[in-house]
């Protein structure tokens, strides 16, 4: 059973992945449960099966089981998702796997010559917006309280992202506000996927003292501790432009050839200004402020459809949709927009066949 209905042991994902003329899926919920998962390959033509490779709790390197590979709060990939691939490599979440469905790694750990990729720790799916989960062009996403903000201050990292040839593009908290922090302000930033992939671990911190480094006090009587040299960057990913004021929420994202169109419920409540203020009369406007948000967030104003160049993040256009869209929710196709609506309705934008200038 699941949420009251009958359900498949081993359900799979709609959308398939299409590569070199074979269709590969995942069936299953977990390595962990009735059998593991299956790794499908099929003709799409003739629904022949080509192979398929079980994965399940056992290691099919070392023998025994996977779990002697999970370190500290990092563990293997277990999970299915909508697979993904680069050409190169096809991926189930952070794990990668060669074209015929066999894993490259059973490790959480990536190989040093490994390519940074677009995933999902909770699956492209989910549509939470839970704090310590996002969407990241990494290698890995470390785990646990000490981990989870890792990726997204020091690799590209949104709520949602979308890519080109050479450039990201994404939806995502302020670097400041990925660790401790209540408050949660986004912005809509680009960036070059040649940015060296970066791999922090949820045991990264400042590594110890030296012995024979001691505390200084400078001239602004400022006391500087004794930390030897960081195992962290210094800095989070470099932008090419971002637009720190989005008035959104974005909840769906697609790019053309020179756009960016992004679509969802009206950012109305600015944490960042309103969140920490203590007197009684801003705390009363900021909880009446915080649950129109709410409202807005739930669908009661329906949406905002911004068209962005692609090259300065300039915006072009304005447009009210009637319903929110539901997450990663939009697509485009000769010249027009397809936007699935949580309203139930799928609506066509568009209709010129000329194509985008």
């Amino acid at each position: 059973m699941s949420y009251g209905q009958l359900e498949s042991a081993w359900p799979v994902h709609g959308s398939v992945l299409l590569e070199d003329g074979e269709a590969h899926c995942v069936a299953g919920r977990s390595m962990f449960l009735d059998g593991g998962l299956r790794y499908l390959r099929l003709d799409p033509a003739t629904g022949e099966k080509i192979s398929e490779t079980i994965m399940d709790e056992k290691d099919p390197v070392r023998g025994g089981t996977i779990q002697k590979y999970d370190s500290w709060l990092d563990m293997t990939t277990t999970l299915p998702d909508v697979l993904a691939s680069d050409g190169e490599n096809i991926y189930m979440r952070s794990l990668p796997f060669d074209k015929k469905g066999v894993r490259r790694r059973i490790s959480h750990f990536p190989e040093e010559e490994e390519p940074a990729h677009l995933f999902s720790p909770t699956g492209f799916l989910d549509d939470n917006w839970f704090h310590r989960s996002y969407w990241t062009y990494a290698r890995c996403f470390p785990g646990g309280w000490n981990g989870y903000c890792a990726a997204g201050r020091y690799n590209p990292s949104g709520r949602l992202l979308v890519m080109d040839d050479t450039t990201l593009y994404g939806f995502g908290r302020k670097p400041e506000y990925y660790r401790w922090t209540t408050s949660m302000e986004y912005r809509l930033f680009a960036t070059a996927k040649k940015n060296e992939p970066r791999d922090i671990y949820a045991y990264d911190r400042f590594k110890a003292a030296q012995a024979k480094r001691f505390p200084r006090m400078t001239l602004d009587r400022k006391l500087s501790p004794p930390h030897g040299p960081k195992s962290i960057p210094e800095k989070p990913f470099d932008c090419e432009w971002e637009d720190n004021e989005v008035p959104l929420h974005v909840t769906a994202m697609v790019g053309t050839r020179h756009h960016l169109f992004v679509a969802g419920p009206r950012d109305f409540f600015d944490e960042g200004q309103d969140y920490f203020r203590n007197a009684a009369a801003a705390y009363k406007k900021k909880e009446k402020d915080a649950e129109k948000q709410s409202s807005i967030w739930n669908g009661e104003d329906g949406a905002v459809l911004l068209a962005v160049s692609k090259k300065d993040g300039t915006r072009i256009a304005e447009h009210r949709l009637n319903s929110i869209p539901v997450f990663d929710g939009m697509i485009a196709a000769e010249s027009k927009l397809f936007v699935s609506l949580k309203s139930g309705d799928l609506i066509c934008l568009g209709g010129s066949r000329t194509k985008e200038k």
